[in-house]
């Protein structure tokens, strides 16, 4: 019965292992999978109350001020959790956050100098 031990330790040792490994090399499909973030970056979608928004690739990093411009009014109502560092505010505007609706955009700072968007996919 000794003898099974050890051998049960070291079959659990190597499957942490491997698990560590898959996770390095494929962390940011499977962060982008469930809409994290990876290593201070944020995914391609974001899942938020049953809908899924989807990464405005064509804005790019924005300044606060041009998020400003186009939403006047934003408010924080979130994190966004990042695996391997650490969480990133979501913002909306602020009349979607109070009417307990539906959000059409998400703002995600993914630092001080850069916020990127998200917009809502598919229909109703």
């Amino acid at each position: 019965m000794l003898s099974v031990k050890p051998k049960l330790i070291m079959l659990l040792i190597i499957g942490v292992c491997i698990v560590i490994v898959l996770l390095w090399f494929n962390g940011q499909y499977i962060a982008n999978k469930f809409g994290w973030g990876w290593k201070n970056t944020v995914s391609d979608l974001l899942h938020y109350q049953g809908r899924t928004y989807s990464l405005d690739r064509i804005s790019g990093c924005q300044t606060r001020t041009t998020i400003e411009k186009q939403f006047p009014t934003i408010t924080q109502f979130g994190t966004l959790p990042v695996l391997f560092g650490s969480s990133n505010p979501l913002f909306a505007p602020e009349n979607q956050v109070k009417s307990h609706g539906t959000l059409m955009s998400i703002i995600v700072e993914e630092n001080k100098t850069c916020y990127k968007t998200y917009t809502i996919e598919g229909g109703p």
